[in-house]
């Protein structure tokens, strides 16, 4: 099976890659800006109020969510199976990485915010490659105009052999602003390899100054 997800990983990678860049959108159908009422539900299932947990039929129903401090409603939401191109594409990816995605909506029904993070209870070989995901994320919004804070090792981070990474970068559009956090290194001891913390959390946002 390890072989397996070795051949697999890089495979899907590529074409979930090439799903990522080709679309004009943040995610899939999904972007800053887009009204929620013109996307399509074909390919989402389980649209899920973050707060009061109300299950969503359809899209435009988002108002059944109770709307956060920010007056935004958060809507939870996965990639439906029944049309993924193959088996290999089951469960909801990032550029082949198993993610974590919910959107925030205003009054108006307009996505103001994506999050997007790396699963925690994916597959031990998808999890230790989960830092990854930031190259993806560098490819389609360019590699260039990042601002990143290199934070320094806490008390109990270890390096993964020569490797500690725990950065936080942000690139700013015109329309809105990409926010990246990447973690890897090992967490007070190497012996347990679920003391691997190997994440990425990005955050997609409406500019504040638009």
């Amino acid at each position: 099976m390890k072989n397996n997800y070795k051949l697999i990983f890089p495979l899907l990678s590529l074409l979930y890659l090439l799903c990522f860049f080709t679309n004009s959108n943040d995610i899939r159908s999904l972007g800053i800006g887009v009204d929620i009422d013109d996307i399509d539900m074909r390919g989402y299932k389980d649209l899920t109020c973050l707060k009061n947990k109300n299950i969503l039929s359809e899209w435009r129903d988002y108002r059944k969510c109770e709307m956060n401090q920010q007056k935004l409603y958060q809507i939870s939401l996965e990639y439906d199976d029944r049309y993924a191109v193959t088996e290999e594409f089951e469960g909801t990816q990032v550029a082949g990485h198993p993610v974590l995605i919910y959107v925030s909506v205003d009054k108006n029904g307009i996505i103001e915010k994506i999050n997007v993070k790396t699963d925690p209870k994916a597959p031990w070989y998808f999890r230790k490659q989960s830092y990854l995901l930031w190259l993806r994320i560098y490819n389609k919004y360019g590699s260039e105009g990042w601002k990143c804070l290199e934070k320094k090792p806490s008390d109990g981070h270890l390096l993964v052999g020569k490797k500690y990474i725990n950065k936080i970068c942000e690139k700013r559009f015109n329309e809105k602003i990409v926010i990246l956090h990447t973690e890897f290194y090992f967490k007070n001891n190497k012996k347990d390899k679920e003391n691997l913390v190997s994440r990425t959390n990005m955050r997609i946002e409406k500019n504040p100054s638009i």
